[in-house]
């Protein structure tokens, strides 16, 4: 698993490693595409992607935070709750070049490959 969060030993904050979200969010299936000028953030599941939307991708990301907390190597002073907050202060998946570019599929995406997201 790659290394998502970690304590800064300066101050002792917690922060995210930029690399390792992205890299989590590709491990779970997530991708960026622009196709016609429109922005697609998806998800592929079962060899389909599905236009998942930003904010689902930061929510699903939240939500592996907490599915796997007890695997993070962070000291025992840290709860759950801490990382949580720490996430809604740093927000770290962000719109931004790096995510476009780390995220870009393997292969050409074309509209008629995306499904509507129907959670």
């Amino acid at each position: 698993m790659q290394k998502v969060i970690f304590e800064n030993s300066k101050n002792g904050k917690l922060e995210f490693h930029q690399r390792g979200v992205y890299q989590t969010l590709k491990d779970l299936g997530f991708r960026y595409a622009k196709i016609k000028n429109k922005a697609y953030y998806l998800k592929k599941e079962n060899g389909f992607y599905t236009d998942f939307g930003f904010l689902n991708t930061t929510h699903a990301f939240l939500s592996f935070l907490g599915s796997n907390f007890s695997t993070f190597k962070l000291s025992e002073k840290y709860k759950l709750k801490d990382v949580e907050e720490a996430f809604y202060s740093e927000r770290p998946v962000k719109k931004s070049s790096f995510f476009r570019e780390f995220l870009k599929p393997e292969i050409e995406v074309l509209e008629s490959d995306i499904k509507e997201f129907n959670p």
